[in-house]
């Protein structure tokens, strides 16, 4: 309940009915309170107590809408700017006002509160059947306005009849058993090793040497307790006899050690991170290929695929570097421990080998524990990440909110479970690891009771029973190691086939697959979209059009698309692009199917300008250059004529560096407006036969709006390419071509600004809610 409202630009980004919706909250909200409002919008603000003009840094004017508008200065004109119109039909505002007030704000309540009950009994996993007795019964207690808005809404839903949020859940735990009965592809990752065979040789020959290094220390050390505890010993011997000859021979056999060791690292380390390197390339290439329907996913998320590009492609080169190196380690301790405990005492060594069984047992139990719980952290640790992310990305708003305390404590309880997990996973791996000591120790129990009683019947002496026992305990202890990699081959074994997924994945809509490719400047530009079927892949039960959407633009026109928020117009966009297929229907281009062409070649055909430029940390001419695709030349004098067609050439000039001015990450150091020019000149300097425009301005100052659709209608005015337009400003589109208004996954009016002001419906309302008094 603040006593300041401080609204920055709260519509600019809606639609007309929303903009209408959040506007009606927010005037109730600021009942009693004092408000400041930040807007372009000029309708969201004529109601102001005190509107007030800034330009550079002073206030230039202040006062109510009306007296502002009679001073007939700078606010005056700002007006005039958005003013859309409608002059041309006398009685179109006041029929529009009539009509406006039988669609008032209490009706577009209603109707968004029922969509959102409707929409929530899907989600809850209603049968098709259910959800139709429910809706009807709805329909029968409702007024006959609501009748209709549920009517509208049950058209586009009822086709849903499974639940997709079901779906989802049945398919992520199909996944996860899938991966739990894949095997790990160790030869996968072998044969795509092979430029590192010789470092892998060359680590194993030293793994193999360290290998033999304990039970030979072992032998040795056995035979100098032999020669010190027999009574009358050489323990003064010559230079190269006794204990002497051993010193020696540990000597040499450090030496061994630090070679063995050293090449066993360094040679597996060097061709991990050689691996690791062409992996993280293969991985990012494959992300690079997928459409964008496979980033919309949930699971699918920023913080999830640089994690698999930082973390999962070196745990995957560690089944080979770490693994292959302890077990290759871990096989020659074994063997020569065993060769050299056979040849002393072949019984006691088999009396020994009676308990491997249960060595092994809690080798494995304990394994067993590290890949259960290595999912679940992972997941775990996956979820701390996205909350501390999302607190990080969006600090302003978390400051303004004075939520700080809140996302440390949601941080807290996402760490929490991972702590909890550690935990679990240090109580039951201590028990194998425990039971790992504890009956190598017992191992060593009966080893030692079995050789005295060996030496006592005579059948082996003193040397022999230390000897064997020496040897085979060094062997055993080296064997209740493979706990520790076990717990490593199960993260790589995890990293690996989540890995090889991605770079196996086939995308939806492939770029590399062939097609047509006509040579640039051969495309007409006639657009048509016939019978589209369509819901994003990511969201199947929310249907965007259902089998009924038609539009058709020739070449050469500009088409606006205009309607509220979630209705398709930049689905439009997506599917002409090639983002996304529709699920039934043809898009064509020049009256060819879109998937006729090759991806690459439709996308150079094409230019699109967003609402929020996307500009790199890089020069102006070198973002520019972005424009065109890969090996094709621009000059200097080609990039300046498209920067003057943007109305940016001029500023770009002024700065010290020019061309080779840095923009900052995202363009931060240049203003909206100058970012959306650099924007629309990188469009232009790939000469494309389609142009799409995508709330352009809709971010934009009045000013930088004029600015760039200056810009936009210099463009324009040039001809010979189609334009695509999608604005909530009906103003900045009032001259289009064709405008069609989209609504209910179809297109319900399209025409010229006047032929559908003539039409007197929905286009006439919008109109009306946006038109400024100009009294």
């Amino acid at each position: 309940n603040p006593t300041l409202l401080l609204l920055d630009e709260a519509t600019s980004a809606l639609d007309t009915q929303s903009e209408r919706l959040v506007q009606h909250a927010l005037d109730r909200a600021a009942v009693n309170r004092t408000t400041i409002v930040v807007a372009h919008r000029l309708s969201t603000i004529i109601n102001a107590d005190l509107i007030v003009v800034l330009d550079h840094g002073e206030i230039v004017e202040q006062g109510k809408h009306n007296d502002l508008l009679q001073l007939n200065g700078v606010y005056a004109n700002l007006v005039r700017k958005q003013q859309i119109d409608t002059q041309k039909i006398e009685d179109v505002t006041d029929n529009a006002a009539q009509n406006n007030s039988e669609l008032d704000t209490e009706k577009l309540l209603e109707q968004e509160q029922l969509e959102v009950k409707q929409q929530a009994q899907e989600n809850q996993g209603l049968e098709e059947t259910h959800s139709h007795s429910t809706i009807g019964n709805a329909l029968q207690e409702q007024p006959d306005e609501k009748k209709e808005v549920n009517n509208a809404f049950h058209s586009r839903h009822s086709s849903v009849t499974i639940n997709a949020y079901d779906l989802k859940l049945k398919q992520k735990k199909e996944e996860k058993k899938s991966m739990k009965k894949q095997k790990a592809p160790v030869f996968r990752v072998f044969m795509q090793m092979r430029p590192e065979w010789k470092l892998i040789a060359t680590g194993m020959i030293g793994a193999a040497i360290a290998g033999s290094v304990f039970p030979i220390y072992s032998f040795l050390f056995a035979k100098v307790i032999t020669i010190i505890s027999v009574p009358g010993g050489n323990v003064n011997p010559g230079p190269m006899q006794g204990t002497n000859l051993y010193s020696f021979l540990f000597f040499v056999l450090g030496i061994c050690a630090f070679i063995g060791f050293a090449a066993q690292l360094l040679s597996f380390e060097v061709a991990g991170e050689l691996y690791t390197k062409r992996l993280r390339s293969q991985i990012f290439a494959a992300y690079m290929r997928q459409e964008i329907g496979y980033f919309d996913r949930e699971e699918n998320n920023a913080g999830a695929l640089t994690s698999r590009l930082a973390i999962d492609a070196r745990n995957v080169n560690e089944m080979v570097t770490k693994v292959w190196g302890d077990v290759t380690q871990l096989c020659v301790t074994l063997i020569v421990g065993l060769v050299i405990a056979f040849v002393y005492s072949w019984a006691l060594t088999l009396i020994i080998l009676c308990l491997a069984p249960f060595l092994m047992a809690a080798t494995g139990y304990e394994a067993k524990i590290h890949r259960g719980f290595e999912d679940k952290t992972k997941k775990a640790n996956s979820e701390s990440g996205e909350v501390a992310g999302e607190a990080i990305r969006e600090i302003r708003t978390v400051a303004g909110l004075n939520k700080q305390h809140h996302f440390e404590e949601r941080y807290f309880y996402a760490t929490d479970h991972p702590h909890r997990l550690a935990q679990r996973k240090a109580y039951f791996s201590s028990i194998g690891y425990a039971l790992n000591r504890g009956i190598t120790i017992y191992t060593s129990v009966v080893g030692f009771y079995a050789g005295v009683r060996l030496i006592i019947n005579g059948n082996i002496n003193f040397e022999q029973m230390f000897t064997a026992m020496t040897v085979i305990m060094t062997a055993a202890q080296t064997a209740g190691r493979s706990s520790v990699f076990a717990s490593t081959f199960a993260k790589a074994k995890y990293s690996a086939i989540a890995s090889f997924s991605v770079i196996d994945r086939r995308p939806d809509i492939d770029p590399e697959l062939e097609g047509l490719e006509p040579a640039v400047g051969s495309i007409r530009g006639d657009v048509e979209f016939q019978d589209i079927k369509f819901a994003y892949p990511a969201r199947p039960d929310i249907p965007i059009f259902n089998g009924k959407f038609n539009l058709k633009g020739k070449a050469g026109q500009t088409i606006a698309l205009v309607g509220p928020s979630g209705c398709g117009k930049s689905t439009t966009i997506g599917m002409l692009q090639r983002w996304y297929d529709p699920m039934e229907g043809t898009v064509s281009l020049d009256e060819t199917n879109v998937k006729s062409y090759t991806v690459n070649n439709l996308r150079s055909h094409q230019a699109l300008v967003g609402q929020e430029p996307v500009l790199f940390d890089l020069g102006i001419i070198d973002n520019i250059r972005f424009g065109v695709d890969e090996g094709k030349e621009v000059t200097q004098e080609q990039i300046e004529e498209a920067c003057r067609a943007a109305n940016i050439h001029d500023f770009i000039m002024s700065l010290p560096e020019g061309y080779k001015t840095r923009v900052g990450d995202k363009g931060s150091q240049l203003s909206g407006g100058q970012k959306q020019r650099i924007a629309i000149a990188r469009a232009l300097i790939r000469k494309p036969r389609v142009l799409l425009l995508d709330e352009a301005t809709s971010a934009l100052d009045s000013d930088s709006e004029r600015v760039v659709q200056e810009a936009l209608d210099n463009i324009l005015e040039e001809g010979g390419r189609t334009t695509i337009t999608i604005a909530h400003r009906l103003s900045t589109i009032q001259n289009s071509d064709l405008i069609c208004v989209i609504k209910d996954g179809r297109v319900i009016e399209q025409g010229t600004h006047w032929e559908l002001l003539e039409l007197n419906n929905v286009y006439a309302e919008l109109v009306h809610e946006q038109s400024l008094s100009m009294l």
